[in-house]
């Protein structure tokens, strides 16, 4: 049985508050996905992309409903964010707007962002808007899932990631992990809890994360090559460079469990 702690309201303010900011500093993995929203002939009126909304497997964080104190302090360190704005047009109608309001806290400072459909280049600009935000937050940990069929065929789209990312002068992380991508419906897919276990040697990782993870620690150091050395030197495999982020290799497991 569960023993319930009835004396937090008569410790010093002090340490409320430390424990507060303990409860708000754990790092969530903050799995996001993009969903394309159809308006029939209708687009986006800066492009041909079709609006997008952001779903996550997160639910609000427990300081922000626990007390009126837990939510005054979870406040500094929580933000309420990824909703989306797009401009919609047809031809016959006026543009009017479209607004996916922001549904999810996150802590900049402390979460790790999961994008789990990275290879997709129809989300492409879903996702370049979402490192934007993410860099302008001074986001820490990013996590790449690095698993889709059709890989061969995203490269640049990728890159381009790689570079939003790159340009994240915050970054102090950078996870890949080997995840199926499933059409499962949002309810059935999200608000699981998602957990990584760190691949370390001997063991065998597999064939879609090695195969991936390598182009996309190549295209790290392509870039950031390029930076430091000047374009000439960005394909020039002797001039190597030592990444200066932490990059882990792991497993996906959905509540604690390995996926089946």
């Amino acid at each position: 049985m569960a023993t319930i702690f009835t004396c937090f309201s008569k410790l010093p303010k002090e340490i409320q508050l430390n424990i507060w900011k303990e409860a708000a500093s754990e790092t969530r993995n903050v799995g996001v996905w993009i969903h394309l929203v159809e308006f029939g002939d209708l687009h986006r009126g800066n492009g041909d992309d079709n609006p997008y909304l952001f779903t996550t497997n997160v639910c609000h964080p427990a300081i922000l409903h626990t007390s009126r104190e837990s939510r005054r302090e979870g406040l500094r360190f929580y933000q309420l964010t990824l909703g989306s704005t797009c401009q919609v047009h047809g031809p016959k109608i006026p543009p009017f707007t479209v607004t996916f309001p922001a549904r999810t806290y996150i802590n900049w400072k402390a979460d790790r962002i999961c994008i789990m459909q990275p290879l997709f280049r129809d989300l492409l600009e879903g996702h370049l808007d979402l490192l934007d935000l993410s860099s302008n937050n001074c986001l820490t940990k990013i996590a790449f899932n690095t698993n889709h069929p059709q890989w061969t065929g995203s490269h640049l789209a990728v890159d381009r990631m790689i570079k939003s990312a790159l340009d994240m002068f915050s970054l102090e992380e950078f996870t890949l992990f080997d995840r199926e991508y499933t059409d499962q419906p949002m309810e059935e897919r999200h608000r699981k809890s998602i957990d990584f276990d760190v691949i370390k040697p001997p063991l065998i990782i597999q064939k879609g994360l090695e195969e991936t993870g390598t182009r996309l620690i190549q295209a790290m150091k392509k870039y950031k090559r390029t930076g430091l050395l000047g374009s000439k030197a960005a394909d020039n495999a002797q001039a190597d460079i030592r990444l200066p982020w932490k990059i882990r290799f792991c497993r996906y497991l959905v509540d604690g469990q390995l996926e089946e």
